[in-house]
């Protein structure tokens, strides 16, 4: 009755004479180790199992446990202890053992009887666990976005280091804040008042979100750009728990846009205002834009100079709406001219156009493989190419 219960056991039970030889393995035992039972009965467990850095201590400990005189009566009251073991193939296994000392009648020691739980694949596991936690963590650290997690409360409950780093601030000081106490102090416009409702619309509603941008402040008081985006966490029962995400510094590309977008407007108040005629058209030869003084010198026209109308188009209306005087008996014809020079620009062309003043046209092919088309008036009757049309 007892050999069954021994082996209908899931743990490994063996036991050892005072010699550290085994007197004893069970199913389990032989199933864990590889080992059956003539191949390990009578051999020194130390010498076959333990492996070499490990088992002179594991001897002395052996021995130091049975001058203990561990009593068997209640040997749940010792410390179980881990150690690695070799199989038969030579595989370390990992195992949590229990041990107590067995005595006769005379309360003499005898043999030590030892149960383990084989924690292989539990230590493989928290080993990877333990190793992708470490890599995140090292990702997370290195990396110029950062990880954020917020509580039930939508409170910040971690936030990664790279946050710290371009705020200036100690981690301690921004866990337990929302978003909101981030967000820059001062009066919001609509469009950012809205911005922020619609965000606080989706955490409330448990939404996800993506590339949220909003203004916050360093430390030391300058301006910062962040986007983030998130997920909401529910657990096994569908509770939620909070959010996780991303985020990112976006101040060196919110600046950099900024500043283009103030030198654009330079550059159009410049071209607005300059008395040169200047057009634009695309790759595909549209229109693209034109500026005041080319806009009031053919306003015959002015319809047309719309994005998306083709060069060739304005070209033939300006013929057939008789603005192009050598050419009003045979528009086509003016188109084909205009068509070559403008698809293959050379030197200046001057027109005199129908208020009697005479006008330089220069085709410009641009870097992208649009035209530029700048119209000067000139006083000069001869300059370049003569030509015979006020339209360009």
């Amino acid at each position: 009755m007892a050999e069954q219960y021994l082996n209908i056991s899931g743990a490994i039970i063996l036991s050892l004479d005072l010699s550290g030889r085994v007197c004893l393995l069970n199913k389990a035992g032989e199933r864990i180790l590889g080992y059956a039972q003539d191949e390990i009965l009578g051999k020194s467990w130390f010498d076959l199992a333990i492996p070499e850095s490990q088992r002179e201590q594991a001897k002395n400990e052996f021995q130091a446990l049975i001058a203990e005189g561990r009593k068997t009566a209640d040997p749940s009251t010792a410390d179980p202890i881990e150690n690695e073991v070799l199989s038969k193939s030579g595989d370390h296994l990992y195992v949590r053992w229990n041990e107590a000392v067995m005595r006769d009648v005379q309360g003499n020691a005898v043999s030590v009887l030892i149960s383990g739980i084989d924690l292989t694949q539990k230590k493989h596991i928290e080993t990877a666990l333990r190793q992708t936690t470490e890599r995140l963590r090292d990702f997370s650290d290195a990396a110029s976005d950062w990880l954020w997690e917020m509580g039930p409360d939508l409170r910040f409950t971690y936030l990664s280091p790279a946050l710290t780093r371009i705020l200036g601030t100690s981690a301690d000081e921004m866990l337990g804040k929302s978003r909101a106490d981030f967000a820059a102090s001062g009066e919001l416009s609509p469009h950012t008042r809205a911005k922020w409702d619609g965000h606080l619309d989706d955490l409330k509603n448990r939404r996800p979100f993506r590339d949220f941008e909003y203004e916050s402040a360093r430390a030391d008081g300058s301006s910062l750009h962040i986007r983030v985006s998130g997920k909401p966490i529910f657990d096994d029962h569908g509770k939620f728990t909070g959010y996780r995400g991303t985020g990112r510094d976006m101040t060196t590309e919110v600046k950099a846009n900024q500043s283009a977008i103030r030198a654009q407007e330079a550059l159009m108040h410049t071209i607005e205002n300059v008395p040169t005629m200047m057009v634009l058209f695309d790759e595909q030869e549209r229109f693209v834009m034109c500026n005041q003084a080319y806009r009031e010198a053919l306003h015959g026209i002015d319809d047309l100079l719309v994005p998306g109308v083709t060069f060739e188009e304005i070209s033939r209306v300006s013929a057939q709406r008789g603005m192009v005087a050598k050419y009003r008996s045979n528009p086509e014809g003016w188109v084909r001219e205009r068509l070559e020079r403008f698809r293959n620009p050379g030197e200046p062309v001057v027109h005199l156009q129908l208020d009697g003043r005479w006008v330089m046209t220069t085709d410009h092919r641009t870097p992208d493989g649009g035209t530029l088309i700048m119209r000067t008036r000139s006083e000069e009757r001869r300059v370049g190419k003569e030509g015979g049309s006020p339209v360009a």
